[in-house]
């Protein structure tokens, strides 16, 4: 497997948000009511975000609470010594090799509607609750875990070509067996092993403003976080949760072009078309394939670096690209190509002239 890398979700995030212009709810798709109920307390109320919340909110890093808040959220380390004991990879020593050291490679396998069946051992019985599965510019269908006889069934989370598989409760185990169905060719980098370490919890400053119900938004593609910390030492109250709702106030298709935002691969740039032709999981609209800090759908000149954007004669084609980009020489060509046939002319009549003198 690749070097063990200690992935923080969030240790301590800390974070104090003020509604006004750098927090927008329409970007948050769920809602949830907290109530606390308390008489003359000043300090924080808390409580532990459910898997759910967890996993719609992207392991909280979407989330905004109408109130000064901070979160303690737990953290997840890497459960090394896993290897390829078995499998029906056409080379085993391959598929090895790309998942048991520490390297940037990526086994192929292309075969119409198959499955890749690895059996994966550990010397010693780990304990983890999460299977990362990362590909290279392909996709999977499913994935079917296995731990001897027993079927196990996480939850899915997928991130462009990450598949984080969140199975609820810890597993102990020294093998388990990962078949992984996809249709017509497969690219695996690394199958990876995490342990969450701890709950994670949500802290809220109500002061003495109690007995009211906060708002808890989380979800869709909102977030707002400025540093801020606990200042208060004294009793937590826990407070509780009202059943999920939508948010009324969110905006499905942020940039209007009929492709719902948790579809869309381009949420801020209209792309009806959704080209990915990277296959990134980055719609190009949004991408900048020319590196010059101007997104493809907005540079007038997509595939040549141009970061001022010049163009001349008006025609949204920048002076880069532009074949005819408004300049004299360009409008007037004939009148500079008859001049300079008469400059050329010109010097051609005086060497002869002071050839023949000679």
């Amino acid at each position: 497997m690749r070097k063990a890398v200690l992935i923080t979700l969030i240790l301590l995030i800390s974070a104090i948000a003020v509604l006004g212009e750098d927090v927008n709810l329409s970007r948050f798709r769920y809602l949830r009511g907290i109530t606390v109920s308390c008489d003359n307390f000043l300090g924080y109320a808390q409580f532990e975000p459910s898997e759910d919340i967890m996993v719609k909110s992207k392991g909280l890093q979407n989330i905004y609470i109408d109130s000064e808040y901070y979160i303690e959220a737990a953290s997840s380390s890497e459960k090394r010594g896993w290897f390829v004991k078995d499998s029906n990879a056409d080379s085993l020593e391959a598929l090895k090799s790309t998942l048991d050291k520490d390297t940037e490679t990526y086994y192929v396998v292309s075969k119409p509607q198959s499955r890749l069946d690895v059996h994966l051992k550990n010397p010693a019985i780990q304990a983890f609750d999460t299977v990362v599965i990362t590909l290279k510019d392909s996709e999977l269908d499913n994935v079917e875990f296995s731990q001897g006889a027993m079927k196990l069934e996480p939850r899915v989370i997928k991130n462009n070509f990450e598949y984080r598989y969140l199975f609820g409760r810890k597993i102990s185990a020294d093998n388990i067996r990962i078949q992984i169905i996809f249709e017509n060719i497969l690219k695996v980098a690394d199958i990876q092993f995490f342990d969450s370490d701890d709950k994670s919890s949500i802290y809220f400053f109500i002061n003495d403003d109690c007995n009211r119900e906060y708002k808890l938004y989380y979800g869709g593609f909102g977030g707002s976080f400025m540093a801020s910390r606990r200042h208060d030492s004294g009793k937590v109250i826990v407070a509780g949760l009202s059943p999920e709702n939508l948010n009324p106030d969110y905006d499905r298709d942020f940039d209007g072009d009929s492709v719902s935002n948790e579809e869309d691969n381009c949420i801020s740039v209209k792309n009806v078309d959704q080209k990915d032709i990277n296959y990134n999981g980055i719609g190009d609209a949004c991408e900048d394939f020319d590196d010059d800090g101007v997104v493809n759908a907005e540079d007038n000149c997509p595939d040549k670096s141009n970061a001022n954007q010049m163009d001349l004669d008006k025609d949204e084609a920048g002076n880069a690209c532009d074949p005819v980009d408004g300049r004299l020489s360009e409008q007037n060509k004939w009148f500079f190509y008859i001049f300079a046939a008469m400059i050329v002319s010109l010097f051609g009549f005086i060497g002869y002239k002071l050839l023949k003198k000679k």
